[in-house]
């Protein structure tokens, strides 16, 4: 399975009125539409409901799904004046030794 976690916040730029007076229940129906009919997809908000940077986690079975949610909850919530992002590793600097310390046995 494949983890992408997103993010959503209202896009300052925007001009016009907003659509969702709450930016997660935007992110949430907007995912949950593009996820309908697609065995596998599964999400969950990671954030109070109320958040105004709410992020989500989905989970995905193929690749081709994740991107195809990309595209579509992109599309969607640009209209309403919400930008999405998504949650990046940061990246480790080389040299700088595993990510947690060995365990005691």
């Amino acid at each position: 399975m494949l983890c992408r976690i997103y993010t959503f916040e209202r896009d300052t730029a925007w001009e016009h009125m907003p659509l969702h007076a709450c930016v997660s229940t935007a992110a949430n129906d907007a995912i949950a539409a593009a996820s309908y009919a697609q065995d596998g997809v599964r999400h969950e908000e990671l954030t109070d409901p109320h958040n105004p940077r709410p992020m989500i986690a989905v989970l995905f079975q193929n690749a081709e799904q994740m991107l195809r949610m990309d595209r579509i909850i992109g599309a969607a919530l640009k209209l309403g004046g919400i930008k999405v992002g998504v949650m990046r590793m940061p990246r480790r600097r080389p040299g700088s030794g595993p990510l947690a310390p060995p365990r005691a046995a």
